[in-house]
């Protein structure tokens, strides 16, 4: 996701979908092996100008399969 982010040429608003908000959860309260992942996720997009939200799809992980797939991601 910071890669994507990184390649942006302007401000976006960007939506992040995921199965699960287990990890931005523990991250909020500076917990969770993803925490500076997350932390860096958030510089980067403030860096780069956008605005952000996250889609948590909970028990949805084969819809989100399906739909990155369709999209070539």
């Amino acid at each position: 996701m910071i890669d994507a982010v990184l390649q942006l040429d302007c401000p976006h608003h960007v939506v992040f979908i995921s199965a699960s908000p287990l990890a931005l959860e523990k991250a909020e309260i500076g917990e969770g092996p993803n925490r500076d992942l997350i932390y860096e996720l958030y510089r980067v997009l403030s860096a780069k100008g956008c605005t952000y939200a996250f889609d948590f799809r909970a028990g949805k992980g084969k819809e989100i399969n399906k739909l990155l797939a369709d999209h070539n991601v």
